[in-house]
């Protein structure tokens, strides 16, 4: 036999803490109460479970610093479950209040914050879509067209297309959002990887048709939704034959201070604004999304025109767009525009603008209008274009 070796056993202790929550979200709610709901994470980073939950709340914004000031709510353990659910009652009526949650582990080890939504405690309408078509509604535009101010659309994971949701029409593309709709939020439950609206390239794939103008000419009305968490692809808008059908291949809003979240634009393509179309004066928000992979022949990832509110692009990804003439990532004209901590990189345009082109900022005499626009915090890198890269700019 060997010689022997002899060795003293030492404990190996747990020292990695769980990942963080990062889609904790309102599912319901009273006047008195709050409903969140957010899926488990893993226990060593993203490896596991992790068997505990703790939520907390507070009338004023929740950071790393001020946690344990916050009031607690539940500690949850849960076991195999891919989500959890929980309603924090005993609420003032109609208050603002924001929600956070840390997981841990066995160990002790506690994750880094949660996302901390705002909500608001007033009777809220859940109105659920699932893609078979069960649910209270058994499509996405057909909640949206019930839904009235302050519901929430609740849109299970799947893969919605033009032929499982029968609403695609040729000239308002899949889903129409109709004039005036307002204070509705469209949200999935697992997020833009799980829930995917695919044009399956037979048409645009959503049109917020927002407010008006009364009388024409005359003053401006605004509205708008709240669409958060999906991947938006196959969208096409190449007809050309009128606006709507020639502008935003997966998303346009017109007249509308719609807000566009944590959503994904691939693989769609337009004759302006190859994902999203914005104009038509709107105060819109993109922000947290990533616009990769589309197509047009202005504007290859995203398009903003005509508009005295201001636009609003933050935290946006926008890559690898391309256009046959100006704009690869971004095009723009006659608009105010504010774009911070974006990374607009690898977009490519056959003339002029890889990464933005703003095309026209004149003063605009009828409407009295002097357009301007910030460029914040942006990274802009490895675009190419004939004319100006990374940006071109011309009056």
């Amino acid at each position: 036999s060997s010689n022997m070796s002899v060795g003293t056993a030492s404990p190996k202790y747990d020292t990695t803490a769980p990942a963080p929550v990062t889609n904790l979200a309102q599912t319901g709610g009273t006047t008195t109460s709050l409903t969140v709901r957010w899926s488990t994470v893993g226990g060593d980073g993203d490896i596991g479970h992790a068997p505990h939950y703790q939520v907390r709340y507070s009338t004023a914004p929740i950071t790393e610093e001020n946690w344990e000031q916050a009031t607690f709510s539940a500690d949850l353990s849960v076991t195999g479950a891919n989500s959890l659910s929980h309603t924090i009652t005993e609420l003032a009526a109609e208050t603002e209040y924001w929600v956070a949650v840390k997981a841990s582990d066995e160990a002790g080890n506690a994750s880094s914050l949660s996302n901390v939504p705002q909500m608001t405690t007033v009777d809220l309408r859940v109105l659920e879509v699932f893609v078979d078509g069960s649910g209270d509604y058994p499509t996405i535009e057909g909640a949206l067209i019930a839904a009235r101010p302050g519901d929430l659309i609740l849109v299970g994971p799947g893969r919605y297309t033009w032929t499982n949701q029968g609403t695609g029409d040729a000239e308002t593309g899949l889903i129409w959002v109709p004039a005036l709709k307002d204070s509705v939020e469209l949200r999935s439950t697992h997020g833009a990887e799980e829930t995917i609206i695919d044009g399956e390239e037979l048409g645009k794939i959503m049109h917020v048709n927002g407010g008006t103008v009364d009388p024409p000419g005359g003053e401006r009305y605004w509205t708008g939704i709240t669409i958060d968490g999906f991947t938006f692809t196959g969208g096409v808008a190449e007809s050309g034959n009128t606006g709507l059908t020639s502008s935003g291949g997966a998303l346009s809003l017109h007249l509308t201070d719609t807000v566009v979240r944590n959503c994904v634009f691939t693989g769609n393509r337009a004759i302006e604004g190859g994902a999203v179309w914005i104009g038509g004066q709107g105060a819109a928000v993109l922000e947290d999304c990533v616009i990769t992979d589309n197509e047009a022949a202005a504007g290859g990832g995203l398009i903003l025109v005509n508009s005295e509110p201001m636009i609003t692009v933050r935290r946006c990804e926008i890559t690898n767009n391309r256009v046959t003439y100006n704009g690869g990532g971004i095009g723009l004209a006659t608009c105010n525009f504010l774009f911070e901590d974006c990374v607009i990189a690898g977009n490519d345009a056959n003339q002029k603008g890889g990464g933005i082109a703003i095309i026209s900022m004149i003063r605009d005499d009828t409407l009295y209008i002097e357009y301007t626009g910030k460029i914040a915090g942006c990274t802009i890198a490895d675009n190419d274009a004939p004319t100006g890269a990374g940006i071109h700019m011309q009056t």
